[in-house]
C-alpha cells in the first residue's frame, strides 16, 4: 500500500477543493464497489436540512452509544481537526486511520471523473465504519440531499430538520426546489422525521414520500415538546471543567410528547431554544427504532428510556452555543447562515440585553426601565423609531456587557446576519477565518456602523482578536464569536491552547 504521511493526505485532500462541488452520486457509488460496499456493512440513519444536522446527529448517536451499541458519526465540517468528521464510539478517528482510509479509497478512485474532497470524506467515512464493524452509523449529508455524496444509503429512519434558502446555485431558488434536493434522501417504505414548518416545502416532501410509500412524522404535530426551565443543577455526565460553568449555562429541561410515548424532564446540555425541536427530532427518530425492532437492536443493545435519557443528556456538540470559558464567559457559536444568526441574535437579546442594557445605575432586581429617546436606545446598540421600549429586569440577572467578534464568508447574506447578530454587543470585533471565502472585514464594519452605533474595530486574526477580547474583558462581560464555523474552530483551538489548561475540558 501507497506510504504517505497525515500532512501529506490533508494537503493532497484539501487540494482537491479546486476541483468544485459536484453534485452526482455516480462517482462515490463507483468507488465504493471497488472498496466491497462498504455502505452495506452497517445500519445508518441518514440526516438532511439547513440547520441542526450535526446537534441531530450527535443526539442520535450519544443515544445509541449509551444504549450498547457501536456507533460512527460523520459530520462536517470539522473545527479543528479533520478526523472530527470521523468519530466510533464518541473518539475520532486517529491520524494513522485517516492516512489509510484516505490511500484505500484514492486507489478506488479510477473513474472518468476525479472524486471531490467531499466525495473522498464520504467514502473514508463508510470505510472506517464497516472496516471498525460499527452496528449504527449517524450520517450528515454535504448539501442538499438528492445528489448528495451520502444518499447512497439504505438508512433505517431519514430525518430532515428545517428548511430555508441556501446554496441557490446548486439547489434551487425556492424553497420548492430546496425541498425536492433534501427530499432526495426519502427511501421507500423508510420514515421520515422533520421538523419542515413551510406549508409549501411540507408538500414536496410529503409527495416524495407518498410516491415512496414513506410514512412522515412532523415536529408539532405528531410528536411536541414542552420546556420546563432551564438547568439550574447539573445534568448526568458532566465533567469537573464544566461544573465551573455558571448553572445558567448548563442546558434546558423539557417534555417530550412523542409518537407512542410521554416522557417528563428529559435534559439537553446543548444551549438554545432550538435544542428542543433539535432534541425531540432525535427522539422521535429513537421512537422509530424502538418500534420497529430493527435488525442490530437485541437484548443486549436495545434503547430504553433510560438509556436515550442518558444518550440525550451526554450530548456535546462544540461550537454551537458553547459555553467555553467562565471568566470572562466566552460562548462560541457558528451561526453560519440567515437562520442560525437570527436564533443567535434572539438568545443573546434574551440573555444579555436585558440583563446589562436593562440595568438601572443601582442594578436593583425586577424593575421596569423605559427607554424613551435616541440616545437612550444608542446606547443598546440600535438605532431606531420605535420608541418607547419597555426592558424588564428580571429578578436575580447578573449584569452583562457583550463583546461580540464576527467574520462571515463571502457567500453568506452579511447584512442580513448582522442585522440579527448586532443590536445586543456592546462591543463588535470584526475578523476573517484563514479561508480563501471570508469576507473582508473592513465589508462587515462599513455596514455594521450605518445601523448599529457600537463600538468597532477590526483585528483580521482571529487568534488574536480572541486574545484582544478576553484580555480587555471586565468581569461583568460576556464574548460571543460567531459569524463561520471556520472563525469558530480558529477561536475554539486559541481559547484551548492559551485559556484553558484543563485537559478534561479539551478532551
Amino acid at each position: 500500500m501507497e506510504t504517505i504521511s497525515y500532512t501529506e493526505c490533508l494537503k493532497e485532500m484539501f487540494a482537491l477543493g479546486r476541483f468544485g462541488i459536484k453534485l452526482e452520486i455516480d462517482t462515490i457509488a463507483d468507488i465504493l464497489n471497488r472498496l466491497g460496499s462498504p455502505e452495506k456493512r452497517f445500519h445508518s440513519i441518514h440526516i438532511a436540512g439547513t440547520n441542526g444536522k450535526g446537534s441531530i446527529a450527535s443526539y442520535i448517536a450519544s443515544i445509541l452509544r449509551c444504549s450498547g451499541l457501536r456507533v460512527g458519526l460523520y459530520t462536517s465540517p470539522h473545527l479543528i481537526k479533520f478526523n472530527e468528521r470521523f468519530c466510533i464510539n464518541g473518539d475520532m478517528v486517529s491520524d494513522e486511520d485517516i492516512v489509510e482510509s484516505y490511500v484505500a479509497v484514492k486507489q478506488a478512485d479510477v473513474g472518468d471523473r476525479r472524486a471531490t474532497f467531499f466525495e473522498i470524506s464520504t467514502a473514508m467515512a463508510f470505510y472506517l465504519f464497516a472496516r471498525e464493524n460499527v452496528e449504527w452509523a449517524v450520517i450528515e449529508t454535504g448539501m442538499g440531499g438528492r445528489l448528495d455524496a451520502t444518499n447512497v444509503l439504505r438508512p433505517a429512519v431519514t430525518v430532515i430538520s428545517n428548511l430555508s434558502i441556501e446554496h441557490t446555485e446548486y439547489l434551487g431558488e425556492t424553497l420548492e426546489q430546496i425541498a425536492a434536493e433534501k427530499g432526495g434522501i426519502i427511501k421507500f417504505n423508510t420514515p421520515l422525521v422533520t421538523g419542515v414548518t413551510q406549508e409549501s416545502a411540507l408538500t414536496v416532501l410529503n409527495k416524495i414520500a407518498d410516491q415512496r410509500s414513506a410514512p412522515v412524522y412532523q415536529y408539532d404535530k405528531d410528536f411536541s415538546t414542552t420546556l420546563v426551565s432551564e438547568l439550574q443543577e447539573e445534568p448526568l455526565n458532566v465533567s469537573a471543567s464544566e461544573k465551573r460553568l455558571c448553572p445558567q449555562h448548563m442546558g434546558t429541561k423539557f417534555t417530550y410528547k412523542g409518537l407512542n410515548v410521554i416522557w417528563s424532564n428529559m435534559e439537553t446540555r446543548l444551549q438554545g431554544p432550538h435544542q428542543i425541536q433539535n432534541s425531540a427530532l432525535a427522539l422521535a427518530a429513537c421512537e422509530l427504532l424502538m418500534e420497529r425492532n430493527i435488525c442490530g437492536l437485541t437484548n443486549r443493545c436495545r434503547l430504553t428510556e433510560e438509556s436515550i435519557r442518558k444518550g440525550l443528556s451526554a450530548t456535546t456538540w462544540p461550537g454551537r452555543l458553547e459555553y467555553i470559558l467562565q471568566k470572562p464567559l466566552v460562548v462560541i457559536d457558528g451561526a453560519h447562515n440567515l437562520d442560525a444568526a437570527e436564533n443567535l441574535g434572539r438568545y443573546l437579546k434574551e440573555k444579555y440585553i436585558v440583563r446589562y442594557h436593562g440595568t438601572t445605575e443601582n442594578n436593583s432586581p425586577d424593575k421596569d426601565h423605559t427607554i424613551n429617546d435616541k440616545t437612550d436606545f444608542e446606547t443598546i446598540g440600535c438605532r431606531h423609531t420605535d420608541l418607547p421600549i419597555q426592558l424588564h429586569i428580571k429578578e436575580n440577572s447578573h449584569p452583562y456587557k457583550l463583546t461580540m467578534i464576527i467574520g462571515i464568508l463571502n457567500d453568506k447574506p452579511y447584512k442580513e446576519m448582522l442585522t440579527h447578530l448586532l443590536p445586543s454587543a456592546t462591543r463588535v470585533i470584526f475578523t476573517k477565518a484563514q479561508i480563501d471565502r471570508s469576507l473582508d472585514p473592513k465589508i462587515l464594519r462599513d455596514f455594521a456602523v450605518t445601523v448599529v452605533s457600537t463600538e468597532t474595530m477590526i483585528i483580521e486574526d482571529v487568534d488574536k482578536a480572541v486574545e484582544h477580547a478576553i484580555n480587555t474583558a471586565s468581569e461583568s462581560e460576556c464574548i460571543c464569536i460567531a459569524g463561520s464555523l471556520y472563525v469558530a474552530g480558529e477561536a475554539r483551538d486559541k481559547i484551548l491552547t492559551d485559556f484553558l489548561k484543563d485537559s478534561a475540558l479539551q478532551s
